[in-house]
């Protein structure tokens, strides 16, 4: 990263590098493995690539409560399950903005095989709103330092 001018430390960009430094300090001090925690350039302005499935199951069974509410942050962290599943129960067809917006709100994960080594194992990344990515990170150090870590 060059050097932040006054009008750069502000700028959307250099705030979710912020978020996704802090973001990676909080799973690091969880021993999480990640490869990569870094700025996406897309809506989804934080990107993180776990070391493997384990990694990133810790990261949410740590990081994400379970509140089971519509648009909450769990709802998002499941790729907005319980907001789908509520519009796929409706008497009436959901529109495709609202199935649309759904899906916007929620993380983008990406989970595929690794057959590299000597046995198989999963890659995943997840993409999340920078605003989400703050409060993971919060959540991470509030449960480790709940853990006195």
């Amino acid at each position: 990263m060059s050097d932040v001018t006054e009008q750069d430390w502000t700028s959307r960009e250099y705030l979710a590098m912020l978020t996704a430094e802090e973001l990676l300090l909080a799973m690091e001090q969880l021993d999480i493995d990640v490869m990569n925690c870094g700025f996406s350039d897309t809506d989804r302005e934080v990107t993180v690539a776990f070391g493997g499935i384990r990694d990133a199951e810790r990261a949410v069974s740590l990081g994400v409560p379970y509140n089971p509410e519509p648009g909450g942050f769990y709802d998002r962290a499941t790729a907005s399950c319980l907001t789908l599943t509520g519009l796929g129960g409706q008497d009436t067809e959901p529109t495709e903005a609202e199935i649309d917006d759904a899906l916007d709100r929620g993380w983008l994960w990406t989970v595929h095989p690794d057959l590299s080594g000597s046995g198989m194992a999963w890659h995943v990344s997840v993409d999340l709103s920078s605003a989400d990515a703050q409060q993971l990170a919060a959540n991470l150090n509030a449960a480790r330092l709940a853990g006195g870590q």
